[in-house]
């Protein structure tokens, strides 16, 4: 289980645990959201390298671009 931390970025009181929203991971969750992360990950390091191709700062370019990457499944609220 985990807590969602952004929740707390708009406050500006003191936190209490117990009454936060509670989430339940799943390994399947994990690995699709590893798998998401490492995706968007590709795609920058080929942007990144794009860009420097074009400003003529390297003649290599990007290698490997990721289409229409597929969002990650996402954890589900728990019953606490």
């Amino acid at each position: 289980m985990f807590i969602d931390i952004e929740e707390l970025a708009g406050r500006n009181e003191p936190v209490d645990f117990d009454r936060m929203t509670h989430y339940h991971l799943t390994k399947d969750v994990i690995e699709d959201q590893a798998r998401f992360f490492m995706e968007v990950m590709q795609n920058i390091t080929y942007l990144n390298m794009e860009i420097q191709h074009l400003k003529g700062t390297s003649s290599v370019t990007g290698f490997h671009y990721v289409p229409n990457i597929k969002r990650p499944l996402m954890a589900e609220k728990a019953d606490v």
